[in-house]
C-alpha cells in the first residue's frame, strides 16, 4: 500500500449552513411535491376502479359471445363451430378465474353478490370443461344441453357486474377521504420533522467537535487497517469511480503476478479481465457511471474468470465494495485465487457422477435381468403346473416336481434381487394394517418344518410375557424378514434346535416388538461378523454347497427392518450357534374386521367368467389361456393392443388380463383407449407383468387397471383375482369395492382421493337431476358416459354399470325404459353414498 487512507479525514467545515440550506430545498420540493401528488391524484384516482369496472361488464360481453356461438353452432363446418365454441368458452371462463383468483378482484370476493354468484358460475362452467376438452362430435352433442345452463347463468352474470360497479364506487369514495387524511398526516409530519432538523442542527454542532476528537483516532485506525490489508492472504485491490487502480497489497501482487507501481493509474479492466469479458467489464463500468444497477457491488462474494500477468485465466471470488474519501467514491475488491478448491469440486463430483452412475447401472441392471429371467419362468412354471393337473405317472410326476422345485428356487433368488432393486431405489414404502405375530410365526414355523425335518433340526416358538395378539405392521415384511432369517436358520443347522422368541414391550415413547431367531448351528466367526448382512455373502466356500442360496436374505432381512422403523442384531459363537433379534416399533391395535365370504357353487368352483386375455407372447399366450380354461372359464386371446381394443369395444366381458410389454402399443395405452369406450370400458382390467416394483403398481392404477398379476403366474393368483371380481359383482348389498378405493388410497394423497370422491358425488348429484329432462336424450347419454367412467374408477361399480345402462337405452331414444330404471339408479346411489360415507370416516 502507498499510504493512501480507506476513510473520510475530518472536515473542518461547520456544517450549519449545509442544514440550512437542506431545511429550504426540503420546504420547496414538499410544496412541490405535495402539489403534484394531489394532480396525480385527481388524474389516476378512478383508474384502478375503471379497469376493474371494464373487466366486470366485458364478462357480460363475453357470456354473450359463448352464448351466440352455442347459439349458431349447427351453422357451417362443425369443426369450426365446435373450435369458436371453445375460444368463447376460454375466455369467458378465463374471465371468471381472473375474478375467482386476481389479486385486483381479491375485496371483491368478499362481497356478498361476488361470493354468492361467482362459485354458482364457476361451477357451472366447470360442469362443460368434460364436453370442451372432448371431441367434436361430444361437445356438438351436448351443446342444448351447454346452452340451456349458459342462459341461465345471465342473470347472475348482471348480478355480479352491478354488484362490482356498486362496490368499487364505494371503495373509490373511501379512497379519497383515506388520501386526504393522509395528505393532512403528511402535512403534520413535515412540520415535525421541521423542528427534528432544527435539533439536529444544535446536535450536528456538537457531533462536528467531537469529529476533530476523532480524527487523530481515525488516522490511527487507518493504520492499523493498512496493516492488516497488507499481511492478508486475500488479494485487495483498491480503484477509483473510473475504475483505474490505486492500489494493490502484497497478496494481489502474488496472485496475479503485477508490482503495484507498475499498474498505479491503469484501468482493472486492462489488467485482471480476461479478453471475453473485458466488454462486458467496460458497459458495466459505464452503467455505473451513469447511475444504473451496481450487480456486483455489496452483492456478496461472487465466483469469476481473471487473468494473470502471463495471460493464465483462472477461477476467482471476488467481493466488492464502495466507500466514500474525500468526497470521492472509491471501490475496494477483495479476491481470492479458488483455482485448487475448483480442481478439488471437479474431481468430487467426477467421484460421485461415478459412484452414482455405478449404483444406476448396478440397479438397471439387475432389474432388467430380473425382468428378462421372470417373463420366460411364466411359461416354465405355468406349464408345469398345467402339467401336475394331467394323467401322468409317478416317474414322470416326481421329474416334473424336480423342475417345479428348481424354478421356484431360481424364482426366489430373482424375488430377492427385486427386493434389492426395490429398497436401494428408494420406491420401497410400508403399508400398515393389523398383524397378528403369533399367528404369522405360527404359519412361518409350519412352512419351514418340512425344511426343519430334513436336517433333523427341531422347530419352535414361545411368547415371553403376555402372548399379544394384534399390531400395526406391515405384514408382508415382516413376513419376508421372518422366513429370511429361519430359513437361514435351519440351512446352517443340522440335528440342532430352532427357536423363536418373541415379546412386546412399552416403553414412554411406545411398543417395541422383538422376535429372536436363535439356532445351534456353526456359528459365524469374528472376521464374517462385520459382512453378514452384505449381498451375496454366503460364508460357504465348500465345494458341496451344503448351504446353497444367493447370500441375499439377510441383507434383505435387514433393509426391511430398516424400513420399518427397526434394526435386527446379531449374536454368535462358532460351533455353538447364532441369535438374531428383530426390533421393531409398533403400535397396538385390534383386530381387523373379518371379510366376508362370497358363497361357492355347487362343487367349490367358481362361476365361469368371460376373460379376454392379451399378450404378445405366444407361449404366454396359451399358458394363461389354459390355465383360466382349467378353472372352467370361457378365454378369448389376442396377441396385440390393437386387436385388443377392438374386441373389447365390441363386447363386454367379465375381466381382462393384459400384458404390459407389447410392440407398437402398450397395456397402460390399450387400457387408456379401452376406458374410453365400448362395451368394456368398466370391467376390472388386470396389469400381467414382470415388473411388480411399487412405483410400477402406482404407474399401473393411475392408468386405469384394477390390480396387478406378478409374473410368473400361478393358478393361485388367478383364483384369487377372479375371487375378487365375483365379490365385486355380488349386487345384494355390495355397492362399493372397497378394494379398488384401498388401491388408489394407496397411490393417490388423501386429499386427492377425498376431492375426486366429492367431483364424483357433485357428477351424479347434477346427473339425478339433469335426467328428469329427456327431451333430449344424446346429452344424457354423453353424461351418463361420463359420470359412469369416474364411478367406475372410484369403486362403484354397480353404480357404474347402471349407468352404462342408460346410457345405451338414452343412446336409442327409449325414453320410457330410461324412467323405468332411474328408481333402481336412485336406490344403488344413496347406498353408494352410504358406503362412501363409510369408507372416508375410516380414512381419516
Amino acid at each position: 500500500m502507498d499510504g493512501r487512507t480507506l476513510n473520510s479525514k475530518p472536515s473542518s467545515r461547520f456544517p450549519f449552513i449545509g442544514v440550512f440550506v437542506a431545511l429550504v430545498v426540503f420546504v420547496v420540493l414538499t410544496g412541490f411535491v405535495g402539489r403534484e401528488v394531489f394532480g396525480e391524484l385527481e388524474k389516476l384516482k378512478s383508474a384502478r376502479t375503471d379497469n376493474v369496472e371494464w373487466a366486470l361488464s366485458q364478462s357480460e360481453v363475453e357470456y354473450l359471445r359463448f352464448l351466440d356461438a352455442l347459439s349458431n353452432s349447427d351453422i357451417g363446418d362443425p369443426a369450426e363451430a365446435a373450435e369458436r365454441i371453445r375460444l368463447r368458452f376460454d375466455l369467458l371462463y378465463s374471465r371468471i378465474d381472473l375474478f375467482q383468483q386476481g389479486q385486483l378482484f381479491a375485496l371483491f370476493r368478499d362481497v356478498s353478490s361476488a361470493s354468492a354468484t361467482l362459485p354458482l358460475i364457476r361451477n357451472t362452467l366447470d360442469g362443460f370443461i368434460p364436453y370442451m376438452d372432448g371431441s367434436d362430435a361430444v361437445l356438438l352433442r351436448a351443446v342444448p344441453q351447454i346452452k340451456l345452463q349458459t342462459q341461465s347463468l345471465q342473470n347472475d352474470l348482471r348480478v355480479l357486474a352491478l354488484g362490482g360497479v356498486e362496490f368499487f364506487a364505494r371503495q373509490s369514495d373511501n379512497r379519497r377521504g383515506e388520501v386526504s387524511s393522509t395528505l393532512a398526516h403528511l402535512i403534520n409530519l413535515t412540520g415535525a420533522m421541521l423542528l427534528v432538523m432544527g435539533g439536529l442542527s444544535v446536535g450536528l454542532f456538537h457531533l462536528n467537535i467531537q469529529r476533530r476528537r476523532q480524527g487523530a483516532q481515525l488516522i490511527e485506525i487507518n493504520s492499523r487497517l493498512q496493516g492488516i490489508l497488507e499481511t492478508s492472504l486475500d488479494g485487495v485491490i483498491v480503484t477509483n469511480k473510473r475504475g483505474e487502480i490505486l492500489t494493490l497489497n502484497p497478496a494481489a501482487e502474488h496472485i496475479f503476478g503485477f508490482h503495484a507501481d507498475d499498474v498505479h493509474g491503469v484501468p482493472i479492466g486492462d489488467v485482471i479481465v480476461p479478453d471475453h469479458l473485458r466488454q462486458a467489464h467496460r458497459d458495466g463500468m459505464a452503467r455505473m457511471q451513469a447511475g444504473g444497477e451496481r450487480r456486483v457491488i455489496g452483492k456478496g462474494r461472487v465466483q469469476l474468470e481473471a487473468c494473470r500477468h502471463d495471460g493464465e485465466i483462472f477461477p476467482i471470488e471476488m467481493a466488492l465494495s464502495s466507500i466514500r474519501e474525500d468526497g470521492d467514491e472509491i471501490f475496494v475488491a477483495f479476491l481470492r485465487d479458488i483455482s485448487q478448491a475448483k480442481a478439488d469440486e471437479k474431481e468430487l463430483i467426477k467421484a460421485r457422477d461415478q459412484a452414482l452412475a455405478g449404483e444406476k447401472a448396478k440397479t438397471d441392471f439387475l432389474a432388467v435381468m430380473s425382468h428378462e429371467i421372470r417373463t420366460p419362468l411364466n411359461g416354465i412354471l405355468g406349464t408345469l403346473q398345467l402339467m401336475f393337473r394331467e394323467d401322468i405317472n409317478a416317474r414322470q410326476r416326481k421329474m416334473l416336481k424336480n423342475m417345479d422345485i428348481s424354478g421356484q428356487l431360481l424364482l426366489r433368488h430373482v424375488n430377492a434381487i427385486l427386493d434389492i432393486v426395490s429398497t436401494e431405489g428408494g420406491a420401497d414404502k410400508t403399508r400398515k394394517e393389523p398383524v397378528n405375530p403369533g399367528r404369522l410365526i405360527q404359519n412361518i414355523i409350519d412352512a419351514q418344518s418340512g425344511a426343519a425335518a430334513e436336517r433333523g433340526n427341531a422347530i419352535e416358538w414361545s411368547w415371553t410375557g403376555d402372548a399379544q395378539d394384534w399390531i400395526l405392521s406391515d405384514e408382508h415384511k415382516l413376513e419376508q424378514i421372518l422366513l429370511n432369517l429361519v430359513g437361514n436358520a435351519i440351512k446352517f443347522t443340522r440335528d440342532g434346535l430352532v427357536k423363536l422368541d418373541a415379546r412386546l414391550e412399552d416403553h414412554a415413547e411406545g411398543s417395541t416388538l422383538t422376535i429372536s431367531v436363535q439356532d445351534t448351528g456353526i456359528g459365524i466367526t469374528k472376521d464374517q461378523m462385520d459382512k453378514v448382512f452384505d449381498d451375496f455373502q454366503t460364508f460357504d466356500a465348500s465345494l458341496d454347497r451344503s448351504a446353497p442360496g444367493t447370500g441375499l436374505g439377510l441383507g434383505i432381512a435387514q433393509r426391511f427392518a430398516r424400513v420399518l422403523g427397526g434394526s435386527i442384531e446379531v449374536q454368535s459363537a462358532v460351533g455353538v450357534g447364532s441369535r438374531f433379534d428383530v426390533i421393531l416399533p409398533v403400535t397396538r391395535t385390534q383386530a381387523r374386521l373379518a371379510k366376508s365370504q362370497p358363497e361357492e357353487t355347487a362343487g367349490g368352483m367358481l362361476p365361469a367368467l368371460d376373460i379376454l386375455v392379451v399378450d404378445d407372447n405366444q407361449i404366454n399366450l396359451d399358458v394363461m389361456a389354459a390355465m383360466l380354461e382349467h378353472e372352467g372359464h370361457h378365454v378369448t386371446c389376442r396377441d396385440n393392443a390393437h386387436d385388443a381394443i377392438t374386441t373389447a369395444a365390441q363386447r363386454m366381458f367379465d375381466v381382462i388380463l393384459m400384458d404390459i410389454s407389447m410392440p407398437e402399443m402398450d397395456g397402460l395405452a390399450a387400457t387408456r383407449r379401452i376406458r374410453e369406450t365400448g362395451f368394456s370400458a368398466t370391467v376390472p382390467i388386470f396389469a400381467v407383468s414382470a415388473n411388480v416394483f411399487p412405483e410400477d403398481t402406482r404407474t399401473y392404477l393411475e392408468a386405469g387397471m384394477t390390480g396387478v398379476l406378478g409374473k410368473p403366474l400361478t393358478f393361485e393368483a388367478l383364483r384369487n383375482a377372479i375371487l375378487g371380481i365375483v365379490e365385486e359383482s355380488e349386487l345384494n348389498s355390495d355397492f362399493l369395492s372397497e378394494t379398488q378405493l384401498e388401491q388408489l388410497a394407496n397411490t393417490l394423497p388423501r386429499e386427492a382421493l377425498r376431492k375426486l370422491i366429492e367431483r364424483m358425488q357433485s357428477d351424479v348429484s347434477a346427473f339425478l337431476n339433469d335426467i328428469k329432462d329427456l327431451n333430449d336424450p344424446a346429452s344424457r347419454a354423453v353424461q351418463a358416459h361420463n359420470v359412469a367412467g369416474s364411478a367406475a374408477m372410484l369403486g362403484a361399480q354397480r353404480l357404474g354399470v347402471l349407468l352404462n345402462q342408460i346410457e345405451t337405452l338414452c343412446e336409442q331414444g327409449r325414453v320410457k325404459d330410461v324412467s323405468d330404471a332411474l328408481p333402481e339408479l336412485r336406490t344403488c346411489w344413496e347406498n353408494t353414498q352410504d358406503g362412501l360415507k363409510a369408507w372416508l370416516s375410516r380414512l381419516t
